[in-house]
């Protein structure tokens, strides 16, 4: 359940990581400072890992505190 994921088969980024702190919310979150290019002869454009059942994420989530994942989860296995 989700959104698909980023990455590529392609191209992997890696440590050492930037850590970042953001001023006003405090969350942290990090940059990778690497980046290895895994085939650059190759043609074929991949995607991330594609999820059976999508669920579109919404930044208001965090103010709303409205989790549609949980709530999907729950329609499920009912």
């Amino acid at each position: 359940m989700g959104e698909m994921t980023g990455g590529s088969a392609f191209v992997n980024s890696g440590a050492p990581n930037q850590l970042i702190t953001l001023p006003n919310t405090k969350i942290l979150f990090t940059i990778p400072k690497t980046q290895y290019i895994l085939g650059d002869t190759l043609t074929t454009i991949g995607l991330g890992v594609i999820p059976d059942i999508e669920i579109k994420d919404k930044p208001s989530r965090i103010i709303t505190e409205i989790d549609n994942y949980i709530d999907k989860f729950i329609e499920l296995i009912k």
